[in-house]
């Protein structure tokens, strides 16, 4: 497994785990709570949404001519 499938794989666990807490404080009535909970979801699904793009290689712009960068 790759550094970056790992990161994804912790920060989804993360997610979950920040859910449930959201979940359980909003069930409990502590709004001030489930408010934040609800942030920390949505910049663990902002890393996420960075990292997936991390998985699949760059396109290379149709411009650059790659065997002569290599040659360079």
């Amino acid at each position: 497994m790759d550094h970056v499938a790992l990161a994804i794989s912790c920060l989804q666990d993360a997610l979950d785990d920040t859910h449930r807490e959201a979940q359980k404080a909003f069930f409990s009535s502590r709004f001030a709570s489930y408010g934040d909970l609800n942030r920390d979801e949505a910049t663990i699904r902002n890393a996420l949404d960075l990292l997936v793009h991390l998985r699949r290689p760059l396109p290379v712009p149709p411009e650059v001519d790659s065997k002569s960068a290599v040659a360079s």
